[in-house]
């Protein structure tokens, strides 16, 4: 049985995360969406917006004349409301009653995609609005990932890149140990012993067969 009701598989991108989707959505009652351009941030946004508002409640006034009229605004509220509009858009109309555990992959969590926020503080407000939260890093041998896809062009760019990435998976490992589950591309392609206990995080059989017939099947580009 599923130990997460929501899950979020993040790494830099061409580190293996389609993969890693694929292998979670081989499991009966799991829908894991694709990339979204990372949707939550712009909610975390408008959170954060509202907690400093609220931080400057001693400005509110009842006077229609005051700039901070009738200031009253919940950070708790929006928090309650984005939890069914985050849920909507992941199941994309499929009944929720269909699935034990839903969530996206992501690969914009660089310093520049998250626009000046904080990954802590950004997992921190994904966990309360989507509860239950299992989060899964997916690693690569940097070199081999910087060879791979569209990096080379980017390299050339932005020379400066794959420190980014190399502080972004720091940043990662930082997050709260208990509900992070971190497994590298080598592991996944090797059917590493760490493969077994992806799926013992998750709460789930480990079926290698099942397993087999994804890893058999061209994932990305």
């Amino acid at each position: 049985m599923a130990t997460y009701d929501h899950i979020i598989i993040c790494g830099a991108g061409r580190s293996g995360t389609t993969l890693v989707s694929g292998l979670l959505n081989a499991i009966d009652g799991y829908l894991i969406r694709g990339e979204n351009y990372n949707f939550p941030l712009y909610l975390y946004k408008a959170y954060r917006a509202l907690v400093e508002t609220e931080n400057n409640a001693g400005a509110f006034s009842n006077t229609p004349t005051s700039p901070w009229y009738r200031g009253q605004y919940s950070a708790a509220d929006f928090i309650e409301h984005c939890r069914p509009v985050v849920r909507s858009m992941l199941l994309g109309g499929k009944p929720s009653a269909y699935f034990n555990c839903v969530g996206f992959k992501e690969i914009r969590w660089l310093a520049r995609d998250l626009q000046g926020e904080t990954l802590a503080g950004y997992f921190e407000f994904l966990g309360q609005v989507m509860p239950k939260l299992g989060v899964v890093v997916v690693t690569r041998n940097l070199e081999s990932l910087l060879r791979s896809g569209w990096w080379p062009s980017a390299l050339q760019m932005e020379p400066g890149v794959g420190q980014d990435i190399v502080d972004l998976y720091h940043d990662l490992e930082r997050l709260p140990a208990r509900d992070r589950f971190t497994i590298a591309y080598e592991q996944i392609v090797a059917r590493d012993e760490r493969l077994v206990q992806l799926f013992e995080f998750l709460g789930e059989r480990h079926d290698p067969d099942r397993i087999e017939r994804v890893l058999e099947k061209k994932h990305s580009f």
